[in-house]
């Protein structure tokens, strides 16, 4: 990650966590991101055919807006979990994080 210690910095100083922890876990959350992304590549769909002069096609849409609530601790690594799957399949995410979190 090219600006990842300087995230881990920012981070470190909003929660209070050592900053060499939070290099550690930066992986964790572009890990999550990537994962989710090459999942998208994967998913294979069969359009059953049919009978007669008819257009028949598979069409994958993304089910809509998800609204995801992540709690006080570890705010970062929770929203990627719940955010990298929404965009990889092509949902707008509200993210509402713990009024605690700093």
């Amino acid at each position: 990650m090219k600006h990842r210690d300087e995230l881990a910095r920012i981070i470190s100083q909003e929660t209070g966590r050592p900053c060499a922890k939070q290099q550690a876990r930066m992986w964790l959350r572009a890990d999550c991101f990537h994962l989710h992304a090459g999942w998208v590549r994967k998913q294979y769909g069969e359009t059953i055919p049919v009978d007669g002069p008819f257009l028949n096609y598979t069409l994958r849409e993304p089910v809509g807006v998800v609204g995801a609530i992540v709690p006080w601790n570890f705010p970062l690594q929770t929203a990627a979990w719940k955010v990298a799957p929404a965009l990889a399949c092509g949902c707008s995410v509200v993210l509402k994080p713990s009024e605690l979190t700093p």
